[in-house]
């Protein structure tokens, strides 16, 4: 299904939504563009078909709005590319075409009112904000490129904005969320995956830090004379078969530890600050070369 992406998708669409802009400017605002565009069930099913998708081409704003329209031509551009670069065209065209079947099925089963015709291609503009903000929530933008503002607090003002209309009217709630069923789908359940891995993430971090040693805490502690590493930042501490520590005063006890009288213990060796400075030598070393000087 490769045929189905389109390159520059949300482009595209912000070109004709401010080409419908200007020729409703030279109409003197008569709204007829928007009129043979806008999205009507009834008139769907009179024939006129292009209303399921030319709806996308009518502008957010009016025609008064031009600081508004130009903001939001390219700042829904700047997005559109992001979220491409994230998703590829193919993934994107799914996601735009999504937005419009699910403001479709608002249509058919609540129904727009006429007053609100600019409000379909708004919900679809915000659910490519909110797109984009899941993905890059600490983008910072330069909000007419003056006021820098993370992505985040951007979707969330956005989403206030659409908290504030459901509030006042449950046909409007229910608008927005059928409309807004295209989101939802892509990223809940990403979210909901995303909520259980922190979770399990803090629990382990959690158990890791309950499970450390405190730094009061000795780590290593001889069996015969209760010598710590504290007490002796120089003292070494050896390990036997068994799982006994001793200090290395200690280890003429080393006979007690033995538990197979005709196997030697195993000692294993761990310093607990310092280890043996590379010029010493080993006992072995010494007891050779004071051989040689004996001769």
């Amino acid at each position: 299904m490769s045929w189905v992406a389109i390159p520059g998708v949300v482009k595209i669409i912000m070109l004709f939504q401010a080409l419908v802009w200007l020729l409703n400017i030279f109409r003197d605002d008569d709204m007829l563009l928007h009129t043979l565009l806008y999205l009507d069930k009834d008139l769907i099913l009179s024939g006129q078909v292009w209303r399921l998708f030319s709806f996308i081409f009518i502008p957010p704003v009016g025609a008064t709005s031009f600081i508004f329209m130009f903001f939001a031509v390219f700042f829904t551009i700047f997005l559109g590319s992001m979220l491409e670069e994230i998703w590829g065209s193919f993934k994107l065209t799914l996601y735009i075409i999504g937005g419009v079947a699910s403001v479709v099925i608002s249509e058919f089963l609540i129904g727009f009112p006429n007053s609100s015709i600019m409000f379909p291609t708004f919900l679809i503009i915000e659910s490519i904000l909110f797109a984009c903000a899941v993905y890059n929530p600490n983008y910072v933008v330069r909000l007419f490129a003056i006021i820098p503002i993370r992505l985040f607090w951007i979707a969330i003002f956005a989403a206030g904005i659409l908290l504030l209309q459901a509030l006042n009217d449950l046909r409007t709630a229910s608008l927005i969320l059928v409309s807004l069923l295209h989101f939802f789908v892509v990223f809940i359940p990403g979210m909901k995956r995303s909520i259980q891995v922190k979770a399990q993430v803090s629990s382990r971090r959690n158990q890791f830090e309950n499970a450390q040693i405190s730094k009061d805490e000795a780590l290593h502690y001889c069996e015969y004379c209760g010598k710590t590493e504290k007490d002796d930042e120089e003292l070494i501490f050896r390990v036997a078969a068994n799982g006994v520590e001793f200090c290395e005063d200690c280890r003429d006890q080393l006979r007690v530890l033995k538990s197979d009288e005709h196997s030697p213990s195993r000692i294993i060796e761990r310093s607990s600050k310092k280890t043996r400075p590379p010029g010493r030598k080993g006992k072995k070393d010494r007891w050779n070369y004071d051989q040689e000087d004996s001769k």
